[in-house]
């Protein structure tokens, strides 16, 4: 039986407050990263869910196809909520569109071919997000494409915009950027590069930071800063697993996961610094989150650790029960949101 649960832990009184966690509250059938607003969550799961922040009731819905049978509508976490909708990519590879009730639908697209689903990233009115062996944009109005560009390889990450740019990875090893408005291409890098998948591009400061699952025969995975504006890398680090995080961008580092390890990356240099490595149970996969004193991170162990910022050690973990904790959201309040698992 699938177990799937978005549990609130215990809030933040005043920067970094959290000694030990617990439950304030949890809804059934959500999963994947909420989306938190002044007003309510937004999550994903086995169905589309508006929740309360304070007492975690469900405040609205979409939870089938308005069909028969009662289809289930299954979304990716992760939704996009501006000032008057809610977007959300729908694990059959479609999208839709929302008011802010999830009363109405405004609009949906449906997707063409085969692709695994990732959640896009809306700036300013247009909703972008890869499918299959193409990159999308998508007036967030209407839902009508701006622009749609086939690429190589299949894209299975959220990109990232900024500056004008849609960065992304793909299967083939291509790292690429194309205008932001266009869809034309601006430029690609594929020397010196792997698979890229599975994990999120960040970009800050005119630099995009991407790892890819490694070359085979020649090395494992490796994380890449890329020059924004021209696709230069400026360094490439390898750390020695096929898995890697999604990268959270700190003033001076980077955190990330991987393997067994939570790790520290100078964003000048892309050097680890081993001093502050923590060692944790396999696939530290969950959003290393920099935040305060400390780094908190999940792990497909079901557990949600925090380290202290200097010298590594643990502060607490918390099991969630009968659950992996994949992405999770630390804002005013800490959430986690785990994985279906058999």
């Amino acid at each position: 039986m699938l177990t799937t649960t978005l549990l609130l832990l215990a809030p933040l009184a005043a920067q970094d407050k959290i000694d030990f966690p617990k439950i304030d509250w949890h809804v059934k059938g959500a999963f994947g990263a909420p989306t938190v607003t002044d007003d309510a969550v937004y999550s994903g799961g086995f169905g589309l869910f508006r929740i309360d922040p304070k007492s975690g009731e469900i405040l609205s819905s979409r939870e089938t196809v308005e069909m028969a049978e009662k289809v289930p509508l299954v979304f990716t976490g992760s939704p996009s909520v501006d000032d008057k909708r809610v977007i959300a990519t729908r694990m059959d590879g479609g999208v839709s569109a929302f008011d802010l009730d999830l009363e109405k639908e405004q609009w949906s697209w449906e997707a063409k071919g085969r692709g695994y689903p990732f959640p896009g990233a809306v700036v300013g009115d247009t909703y972008y997000f890869g499918h299959g062996s193409k990159v999308y944009a998508l007036d967030t109005k209407s839902g009508e494409e701006n622009w749609s560009r086939g690429v190589s390889g299949n894209v299975t990450m959220t990109p990232a915009v900024a500056d004008g740019f849609v960065y992304f990875g793909t299967s083939n090893g291509v790292f690429q950027a194309l205008s932001a408005q266009t869809g034309e291409p601006e430029w690609t890098t594929e020397e010196g590069v792997g698979e890229f998948g599975w994990t999120n591009p960040a970009a800050a400061d005119g630099v995009v930071y991407c790892a890819d699952r490694g070359i085979k025969g020649e090395r494992r995975g490796a994380l890449h800063a890329f020059d924004g504006g021209s696709g230069e890398i400026q360094w490439s680090s390898t750390f020695g697993a096929t898995g890697f995080s999604r990268p959270f961008i700190g003033k001076k580092e980077i955190f990330a996961g991987f393997g067994k390890y939570v790790a520290r990356f100078d964003r000048k240099t892309g050097e680890v610094d081993k001093s502050t490595m923590i060692r944790t149970s396999p696939n530290a996969f969950g959003s290393p989150t920099a935040f305060g004193k400390r780094v908190y991170f999940g792990n497909l162990d079901g557990h949600l650790y925090a380290h202290r910022l200097k010298g590594g050690k643990l502060d607490w973990s918390f099991a969630v029960p009968d659950a992996q904790v994949s992405d999770f959201v630390h804002t005013c309040l800490l959430y986690t949101s785990p994985s279906p698992r058999d």
